[in-house]
């Protein structure tokens, strides 16, 4: 099992070439390694032994036959009054109707990881699709060490200068792609949540805050939700015909020694579900400010420009100006490369689209210090 996890974890090394942010790796990384984790320690009988041991009356049923009809159809949680206490969810029913407490997920809890970790996959294959290694083809593996060999330094930077030029106007497509795909994954996020919420019998949407209350509460006020959704002990009933042709009812007391596991599992997983989708919907509002507004762009392109002149008027009409696909290239490149070589990039850039003349840029008024600065365009 443990080269299992080791392949696993190659999922969290960096890449030569990085084209997604922070929250959208995180989504098809680290949650896609905790949950196919969570689906191999489920699956693996050898590490937690088996799923389901009932106790019925002494030679009533064949233990291994009772086991197997208990784990495959249901268990209940049969609530009664105080003096079941020292064993949660058994006793006769009081109050709550005939059906309430059953549980059916058992065998299904490894293939719902499974599908889980592969939704959350699927963004980031996507994205691929539509990227299409273009970012790497831009940003060879090389690239790094050209920063001491000026003549292969410039070399390489009028080639990629020379692609941004030939393809300005023309990526806007990509950025919305990826936008896209990251939509998708809080989607996805959301979409489990729900899923999961009436997989486990409607009770994970509150399940961590459930929890978190009955820590801080009195426990013997509250019953405990992991007890309510996972217990450790349950009923089964099992009905046959006794050796005078009339029904046999047979309640078997049942250990379910995998919701011990499942218990701190599916709580892990609320908190990092939520975590995930708070900061994935906070990065969606980030990019559409991104898109509508052309200055927060330049600001979050230009910490590593800063360095090119003294002048940034120029510059920052010229950031102001690109059409968001462009922004976006210029972004990744600028995650890819080593700051010297971003900068020469954007200054050749501007130098080149300024020659050109053909630039087609939007029109923005940009407030910087007591000057006025337009970034006007040639349409």
């Amino acid at each position: 099992m443990i080269p299992l996890f080791a392949t696993l974890a190659k999922l969290w090394r960096r890449r030569e070439t990085e084209t997604e942010g922070l929250v959208f790796r995180l989504h098809y990384t680290l949650t896609v390694i905790v949950l196919m984790a969570f689906c191999i320690v489920i699956s693996s009988k050898q590490a937690i032994g088996g799923p389901i041991d009932c106790e019925v009356a002494t030679n009533a049923m064949d233990v291994n036959m009772i086991n197997t009809f208990c784990y495959v159809r249901f268990t209940t949680n049969v609530y009664g009054g105080p003096q079941y206490a020292n064993r949660p969810n058994l006793g006769p029913h009081g109050d709550h109707p005939p059906g309430d407490g059953e549980h059916h997920y058992y065998q299904w809890v490894w293939l719902v990881l499974l599908l889980q970790s592969v939704c959350f996959y699927f963004p980031h294959y996507l994205w691929k699709r539509f990227e299409s290694n273009r970012i790497s083809s831009i940003v060879s593996s090389d690239m790094q060490y050209f920063v001491d060999d000026p003549n292969k330094r410039h070399q390489k930077i009028a080639q990629v200068v020379h692609f941004l030029r030939s393809t300005i106007g023309r990526n806007d497509g990509l950025a919305i792609e990826y936008y896209g795909c990251e939509f998708l994954a809080f989607c996805v996020v959301c979409g489990q949540i729900l899923f999961n919420h009436h997989f486990l019998d409607k009770g994970f949407i509150t399940f961590g805050m459930d929890q978190v209350k009955w820590w801080i509460a009195d426990p013997s006020i509250l019953q405990d939700p992991m007890e309510m959704l996972f217990p450790l002990l349950s009923k089964c009933r099992f009905d046959k015909f006794g050796s005078s042709g009339g029904r046999v009812e047979l309640d078997a007391l049942c250990v379910l020694s995998l919701n011990i596991l499942n218990q701190k599992m599916f709580l892990f997983i609320w908190f990092w579900f939520y975590f995930l989708a708070i900061i994935t919907g906070f990065t969606l509002i980030y990019r559409l400010i991104l898109m509508t507004c052309p200055l927060i762009r330049y600001y979050a392109l230009g910490s590593d420009i800063q360095s090119i002149t003294d002048c940034q008027n120029r510059y920052k009409r010229f950031v102001c100006g690109l059409p968001l696909g462009d922004w976006f290239i210029l972004l990744l490149l600028k995650d890819n490369t080593e700051p010297i070589i971003f900068d020469q990039i954007i200054e050749q850039l501007h130098q080149s689209c300024e020659v050109g003349g053909d630039f087609a840029t939007n029109s923005y008024d940009i407030e910087n210090n007591d000057n006025s600065i337009q970034c006007s365009s040639k349409m």
